[in-house]
């Protein structure tokens, strides 16, 4: 009776896996010269859906395949928006909100490389972004 419970359990875990494949991508970002090892909040976000199921760790940045189809199928701007925390040597911590417009050419480089760099260290909101991919790279104010 262990063994028919144990094997339903892995043939629905396999089931499971299969069902919900990510979309991922070689992806870094930096700010202010420090590579995020975290994203908080991180959402994609089109005219028509907010995606917030989105796992990024230094290297790869992965979507759900159903949610990747829908920002990839879309005709307006794309945002990818993200939190990033910066501490003090005394431990206070700084909230930066960043918004950047990607475009959906991104999701078809081999690379890419978000730098992120603010031009005033309070949270007024300003900073530049260039982004690294294999063609070049472009840069943007915000």
């Amino acid at each position: 009776m262990k063994q028919i419970s144990l094997i339903t359990i892995l043939v629905l875990f396999f089931i499971k896996l299969s069902f919900s494949q990510n979309e991922k991508f070689n992806f870094i970002i930096s700010v202010d010269d420090e590579i995020v090892k975290t994203l908080y909040n991180p959402q994609i976000m089109t005219n028509e859906v907010t995606i917030k199921d989105i796992s990024y760790f230094p290297g790869e940045l992965s979507i759900d395949e159903n949610s990747y189809k829908k920002v990839v199928e879309n005709n307006g701007d794309i945002y990818l928006m993200f939190d990033y925390y910066k501490y003090s040597k005394r431990g206070k911590q700084t909230i930066f909100n960043y918004k950047v417009k990607i475009g959906a050419n991104w999701f078809s480089q081999s690379y890419l490389i978000l730098k992120i760099k603010n031009s005033c260290k309070k949270k007024n909101g300003k900073y530049t972004f260039s982004i690294d991919y294999p063609g070049g790279s472009s840069i943007q104010v915000k």
